[in-house]
């Protein structure tokens, strides 16, 4: 509970740090937030419990993915708020993890991201455990790309009627849906189970995303 909370005032205080620069609209403050304090209580799950620089660092990783989606998914990847980004990353991240952030938007924009967009989750995963420090822990552990693949598919399962709606890329709307609804399985399966799902939260996340795969591949068969 305690990483959790420190993991939101991290991100919180890096969203307010930053609302300015990355030009928030008086409109998108709630969806600003939001979604960086959503993505705190997610990413404290990869912090280790009782390192508490770590899970400050889950929230600096949580509010730096949200600034990602501003300038992707909000901006649509105008250049403008790309080197604002990039300024926001010199200060608050590494060489390797912006290395890792470009190479992320750069597949992003060209449409290059494999697996009908899941290789988004390999990349977003190195980039959030080497910033939080706990890399060394996970990749002792399981595959980085296996991993992140599968909490992409989470999060395109969870996400779908939304990103459909909004026209984003979710690998549920490939020809290949079948295919990755019926890998949500291998979510409860090892390694997977062992290295994640011993966070309550992410263990949560994880069972929901399984038992909304369950009847989705029904309907995509019917």
């Amino acid at each position: 509970m305690l990483n959790r909370l420190i993991a939101l005032s991290g991100a919180i205080w890096f969203s307010f740090q930053y609302l300015a620069r990355l030009n928030i609209k008086h409109q998108e403050f709630f969806r600003y937030f939001l979604k960086s304090v959503n993505l705190a209580i997610c990413y404290s799950g990869f912090s280790m419990p009782g390192a508490f620089g770590q899970a400050f660092r889950a929230g600096k990783s949580a509010f730096l993915s949200c600034a990602y989606d501003v300038v992707t998914d909000w901006r649509g990847f105008d250049l403008e708020a790309l080197n604002i980004f990039k300024s926001i990353l010199l200060v608050e991240a590494s060489p390797h993890t912006t290395s890792l952030a470009l190479e992320l938007y750069k597949k992003d924009a060209a449409d290059q991201l494999a697996e009908d967009g899941l290789e988004r989750g390999s990349i977003a995963l190195r980039f959030v455990i080497c910033t939080i420090g706990s890399e060394d822990f996970f990749t002792e552990r399981i595959d980085i790309d296996y991993a992140g693949r599968l909490w992409q598919l989470v999060d395109d399962i969870l996400d779908y009627e939304d990103d459909l709606q909004a026209g984003d890329l979710n690998c549920l709307n490939s020809s290949n849906r079948l295919l990755y609804l019926e890998r949500a399985e291998s979510l409860l399966l090892e390694p997977f189970a062992s290295t994640f799902l011993q966070d309550r939260l992410l263990a949560y996340v994880t069972r929901r995303a399984v038992e909304r795969a369950r009847p989705m591949a029904a309907q995509f068969l019917g």
